[in-house]
Order: structure tokens, then C-alpha cells, then sequence
């Protein structure tokens, strides 16, 4: 299955301060 987490502000995975999505799949 597969899941998407969104970060957004001022977390060190972000970029440039902005939101980036990350899609994660797994079983």
C-alpha cells in the first residue's frame, strides 16, 4: 500500500521553507 506524509514549515525536510510531499510504498 502506499501513503503520502506532508511536511510543511520549517522542518529540516523541507525545502527552502516550503512543503514538500514524500509518497512512501510499502507492502
Amino acid at each position: 500500500s502506499k501513503f503520502e506524509v506532508l511536511f510543511i514549515g520549517g522542518s529540516t525536510i523541507t525545502i527552502g521553507g516550503k512543503f514538500k510531499s514524500i509518497v512512501y510504498e510499502g507492502n
